[in-house]
């Protein structure tokens, strides 16, 4: 386990260093590590003012998609941590699985959305993390930083949204509500932030003809 921290730190500290934007991870003890991780997610659900009563747990899985359990414990896997650069992107991630956690304390109803409609309850949990990061001071331009660098261009099935839908609709719900955090000037220079504007050129002119010409409208746009 020690070895696997040190060689995470060794990576982390040479990813910050390249980063064109204040970086977070410093040389930290796998318990120091875990006590920055509970930091975080206690900020996030102590500023959205969640009752419900959630921990934070790193794992040593490479599976970037580890989900939360029943027992209300959020799970911040090795394979998404290993990307992490920013405390905001840190912060992305526990909101994510922060929201996908709490399905299961909110009763049959929000479970069962969940497994009938999964692909929903996805865009649905999304939509909640970046309202957490608002509410907790983090940029939720992170979240999409955190999953363009994170996940390739996942294929549309009964699970999962095509990644480049997802993005869209998440660029989607900031610009709809939270349109003062898109121009935000640490992102200028983020090149996964630049990318991710690069790749969504045609998704984002279908949101700029509906906002010009319908912008009341609430008819789900169909991205690509």
């Amino acid at each position: 386990m020690k070895k696997i921290f040190a060689s995470l730190v060794i990576i982390l500290s040479m990813m910050c260093s390249q980063s064109a934007y204040s970086a977070i991870v410093t040389p930290m003890a796998e318990g120091e590590f875990q006590e920055y991780i509970n930091k975080i997610g206690f900020k996030i659900l102590n500023k959205n003012e969640i009752e419900n009563h959630v921990i934070f747990k790193y794992t040593d899985s490479e599976n970037v998609r580890t989900n939360s359990s029943e027992d209300m414990i959020v799970f911040i896997p090795k394979g998404i941590i290993m990307n992490i650069e920013t405390e905001d992107e840190l912060a992305a991630i526990i909101a994510f699985q922060t929201a996908y956690c709490l399905k299961n304390g909110e009763g049959r109803k929000s479970k069962v959305l969940s497994d009938m409609s999964p692909k929903k309850y996805e865009e649905l949990a999304d939509k909640r993390a970046v309202d957490m990061l608002v509410k907790a001071d983090y940029s939720p331009l992170a979240s999409i930083v955190i999953i363009n660098k994170s996940f390739g261009e996942v294929k549309n099935n009964r699970f999962h949204q095509k990644t480049s839908v997802r993005l869209a609709n998440i660029y989607e719900y900031i610009v709809r509500k939270y349109p003062e955090k898109i121009n935000n000037s640490k992102f200028t220079t983020n090149i996964y932030y630049q990318n991710f504007l690069l790749t969504s050129r045609k998704n984002r002119e279908i949101l700029q003809e509906r906002l010009l010409n319908e912008p009341d409208s609430t008819k789900k746009l169909e991205y690509r």
